[in-house]
């Protein structure tokens, strides 16, 4: 069976399993705000922290002109991209392993971890900004591997949508940055990647600017002082939250672990 079937029909699974799964109601917390603004059936023009320009503009969009319930867009904005995401891990795993039975397994893990089945299942954000960063992975190892050109700049195409969707991808620059010290004799596909990533970077600022936006406001939220508050917190602090993270991250995988040992 080739790449492309496989692919296919895992993305079908976790996407009749992610529907099923899907609640059907609005829970209480971001997902209020997210249909809200969808039923509005008005475009987002500033980039903000919390507005996630992409994701909502993208919704408001099958709404306004497909004339679909926001509801419905929503529940969809998480279950369609969660399962392409789990199909993008499979192709993502092929570039190492051949053997088709590893790679559709870690898909599986993967897709049936408690955090992102929950990401898939409720309105946020998450599963939408995963294929975003799963695409950037793909093609930043297809272009390791295979020198494409076409890879290195759709791998600066995609980080900067992510920047779209989601302001936290910019850890992900650091990445891209080394990412085309290594494709250095790549120096055609490495201008036109930067130039179309930085292109993506620089519009959330002018978008910001024509609205009377401070170019601060990209980054930082208008509506607390979240960001701050973390890196005000003490060292044993820090070590209390990687503790949970650690004790969370073997809760998320407990079943998979078991198997593994």
């Amino acid at each position: 069976m080739s790449k492309k079937t496989i692919s296919f029909l895992i993305f079908l699974t976790f996407l009749i399993i992610y529907y099923a799964s899907s609640f059907s109601k609005i829970s209480f917390g971001d997902c209020i705000g997210f249909v809200l603004d969808v039923e509005r059936r008005e475009f987002l023009t500033d980039f903000m922290p919390l507005t996630h320009f992409l994701y909502i503009n993208f919704a408001v969009f099958f709404s306004k002109f497909l004339n679909i319930d926001s509801v419905l867009v929503m529940r969809l904005m998480s279950v369609v991209p969660a399962a392409l995401t789990v199909s993008a891990i499979f192709i993502l795993i092929k570039e190492f392993v051949k053997e088709n039975c590893i790679a559709v397994a870690s898909s599986f893990v993967f897709g049936f971890g408690f955090t992102f089945w929950r990401s898939a299942a409720t309105v946020e954000v998450y599963a939408f900004n995963a294929i975003w960063v799963i695409l950037f992975l793909v093609c930043s190892i297809k272009s390791l591997r295979n020198k494409s050109e076409k890879a290195i700049i759709l791998a600066g195409v995609f980080l900067g949508l992510s920047l779209w969707v989601h302001i936290q991808n910019i850890m992900l620059i650091p990445a891209y940055i080394y990412l085309l010290y290594l494709l250095r004799s790549e120096r055609r596909g490495i201008i036109l990647s930067l130039i179309f990533f930085a292109s993506l970077f620089f519009v959330m600022f002018l978008v910001n600017h024509l609205q009377g936006i401070d170019a601060k406001y990209v980054f930082t939220s208008k509506k607390g002082r979240w960001v701050q508050s973390t890196f005000e917190q003490s060292l044993l602090d820090h070590l209390k939250n990687m503790m949970k993270a650690i004790a969370f991250l073997i809760y998320n995988f407990n079943v998979f672990i078991l198997f593994s040992v």
